[in-house]
């Protein structure tokens, strides 16, 4: 069977202020290209680790457009899905069925992947969502397929106090799946032990001017020869896409952020003081340059509130 991983979806109604070019219809020129390209591969299936869409309340239009992409009487090639953090409210679990990338679950354009098999004769896909733990394979003779949104990194931090985060090396040293996908990390890269492979295909769209050299692109694994194979998306050229003069916060400064704010979200010991507790984070966990500033200004504005 051959298999198409992508990796995150990022699907928004927002262009990014980087973008001149038209935004919205460049994500529709990618899902078109990839509907088009699963079925010459005739692939079994499409594999989306998480961040499937760039926020939980994207309005109905696009769920909309991306249900008519994927569930039609031509396109019989089922999706399946974890969900990542920017598919959740308040991260949370919980909330999935309150969520845009939930109405892509009830329409039954996609399918959520879980600890439980999803099987598809002898390849048995396992899902692990944002927070989740990886699941206990029940079939140890069957082509199993991990999907998870999960930091992953190959040879270095995406950020200089980065924390939470594996190696791909030990993810396919302490796992049995013969295949590994994985989301969150907007870079590309891949890496294997004997006959066992993880492949982090990267964000499908260039939100930033960071990612000016990144190409979109998407992995077809054929689980018969156990090989991976790279495929890349057209698009424009990122000087015709992007404005070199508008400032912005990098890719991996929005992570780090993102983790930090994360963070918060865990801490159970916190008061209802929103200022105070962002200063008590900021003095006890150690950030890089770009986002204390953020993080200074916004409670610079907070006390100007006050």
């Amino acid at each position: 069977m051959k298999l198409l991983l992508l990796g995150d979806g990022h699907q928004t109604a927002r262009r990014p202020r980087s973008r001149v070019d038209d935004y919205i219809q460049a994500q529709r020129d990618k899902r078109a290209w990839i509907r088009d390209f699963a079925l010459d591969q005739h692939v079994g299936a499409i594999i989306w680790p998480g961040d499937i869409l760039d926020r939980p309340t994207e309005p109905h239009w696009l769920t909309n457009e991306m249900i008519l992409d994927y569930k039609n009487a031509t396109f019989p090639i089922p999706n399946l899905i974890v969900l990542g953090q920017h598919d959740l409210i308040h991260h949370n679990m919980n909330n999935m069925m309150r969520t845009a990338t939930g109405a892509l679950l009830a329409s039954g354009a996609m399918t959520l992947l879980t600890d439980k098999p999803y099987k598809m004769g002898e390849v048995h896909f396992y899902g692990c969502s944002w927070k989740q733990q990886i699941p206990e394979i029940e079939d140890p003779k069957a082509y199993n397929v991990l999907v998870m949104h999960r930091m992953m990194v190959k040879d270095k931090k995406a950020w200089e106090f980065q924390e939470e985060y594996y190696q791909t090396t030990y993810a396919l040293a302490k796992n049995d799946f013969k295949l590994i996908v994985t989301g969150d990390n907007h870079a590309t890269f891949t890496d294997s032990s004997r006959t066992k492979w993880l492949v982090n295909a990267g964000s499908l769209m260039r939100s930033t001017k960071a990612q000016t050299e990144h190409r979109p692109c998407v992995f077809v694994c054929d689980t018969e020869d156990m090989c991976i194979y790279q495929h890349f998306i057209p698009c424009a050229p990122a000087s015709e896409v992007f404005d070199v003069d508008i400032e912005e916060t990098d890719v991996n400064t929005n992570k780090e952020l993102e983790a930090f704010i994360a963070g918060l979200e865990d801490t159970s010991d916190m008061g209802l003081d929103f200022v105070k507790n962002l200063q008590m984070a900021l003095e006890e966990n150690p950030v890089s340059k770009g986002v204390k500033t953020i993080l200074e200004d916004v409670i610079a504005e907070s006390m100007e509130g006050q």
